[in-house]
């Protein structure tokens, strides 16, 4: 999705390249195959400088992954309607620790338990609710199988990524994580490092009029230094935001 988004985001500076995931796009990797090691692993090799790194949904576990792995060519993570994780959980542990289960019903585990689907119906009422209907519908029949086993994986976190700059973008409407989840699991964050959007799971089309005051959010929490390290780089480097497609796909690599 954020492919379609790669022009406005041109606009203030950030130019876009996208690059396919194991068992994405055009990565013909069975998804039983799939670990979230080979995840980290992708996005690592396809860094060569300072990085932001964005992770929307379940990407969020994804670029922590990256962190951990070799946080040697990034500038910061991102969470964009995602979920910031806690020591010793796997993705599924943090979203059955929520306070409700709105993905209830709506994933189909394959016969062999390896991957599982979205039920469409659900997808659209989950995830994109406020996106026009042409937009929700071409994203609904995007999403193919998900690999189980890099959401079903502890990450064992150390300071590699809670030492990097971090920003949680919150959606207040979102139907997949609750927003009392989200901003739950961001409170360790400084409150500068924390915007909400008033938009549902998937912010990325139909909310453009918001994103320059999110931009504005991003450089401004960095260059005062409220949360490490890299703080102050936003205009000086030149960053790649890594993100996923839909709600459960990592797959785009966004340069500035």
């Amino acid at each position: 999705m954020l492919a379609q988004c790669f022009t406005f985001f041109n606009n203030f500076g950030v130019s876009a390249t996208a690059i396919d995931l194991p068992c994405d796009g055009a990565d013909a990797t069975p998804p039983g195959l799939v670990t979230l090691n080979d995840y980290a692993r992708s996005i690592t090799d396809a860094l060569t400088e300072p990085t932001l790194l964005v992770g929307p949904s379940a990407g969020g576990f994804a670029i922590t992954a990256v962190a951990e792995r070799d946080p040697s060519h990034m500038a910061g993570l991102i969470y964009l309607s995602a979920c910031i994780l806690a020591p010793g959980l796997s993705l599924t542990d943090l979203r059955q620790a929520g306070p409700r289960q709105p993905l209830g019903g709506a994933l189909h585990l394959s016969d062999d338990r390896l991957s599982f689907k979205v039920d469409p119906t659900a997808a659209r009422r989950l995830f994109f609710q406020d996106c026009p209907e042409q937009t929700a519908a071409w994203a609904v029949s995007k999403p193919g199988p998900e690999p189980v086993r890099p959401q079903s994986v502890p990450l064992c976190l150390d300071r590699k990524s809670q030492d990097l700059p971090r920003h949680a973008i919150l959606t207040a409407d979102d139907r997949t994580i609750p927003p009392d989840w989200q901003a739950s699991l961001a409170a360790g964050l400084p409150r500068v490092c924390i915007t909400t959007m008033p938009c549902g799971h998937s912010p990325s089309l139909p909310h453009r009029p918001i994103w320059p005051g999110v931009l504005s959010d991003w450089h401004g929490a960095w260059a005062v230094g409220a949360n490490g390290p890299a703080a102050g780089r936003w205009q000086t480097v030149a960053c790649r935001l890594a993100a996923r497609q839909g709600p459960g796909r990592a797959s785009r690599l966004l340069r500035a």
